[in-house]
């Protein structure tokens, strides 16, 4: 019998699903030039659509502890992204060390924890995050 896990009612494997499709095309971040027009969140969608693109990865790469957006612009981000069928992405924060000092680990959990977070108001499909510290760490293991 099979998982729960694969049932198309499962909300994780419908973003998969959604995400696996075709092949999306987009930019990692907001594009500089909608930033210098000032242009509002919600409307990156619209503006990617116009350009042929399918895809952003929203960049969260220097985020603190807690989200740096509101659950409300976030929500009308991913609103607007489906309804334009633009795939959602978000590259968490590169601040992460996992391998460190207590303090600076669980620093680090809130981070993911931000970011996951926001990646689900937006209901990106997928969230990724590259923890700092780890092969530093067994490097001087080895070498002890």
């Amino acid at each position: 019998m099979r998982s729960k896990h694969f049932y198309p009612s499962n909300p994780i494997l419908k973003r998969v699903n959604w995400m696996s499709k075709c092949p999306r095309f987009g930019p990692a971040g907001v594009p500089p030039l909608f930033r210098i027009l000032r242009t509002h969140l919600a409307d990156v969608p619209r503006l990617l659509r116009e350009e042929n693109l399918d895809a952003l990865e929203y960049q969260a790469v220097k985020w603190d502890q807690k989200p740096q957006m509101t659950q409300e612009d976030a929500e009308s981000l991913g609103a607007e992204a489906k309804k334009r069928d633009v795939l959602l992405s978000m590259h968490g924060s590169y601040y992460l060390n996992l391998c460190g000092k207590e303090e600076v680990v669980e620093d680090s959990k809130k981070r993911l924890v931000a970011c996951a977070t926001a990646a689900d108001w937006m209901g990106a499909c997928l969230c990724c995050s590259l923890p700092h510290g780890i092969l530093w760490s067994f490097r001087k293991k080895l070498r002890a």
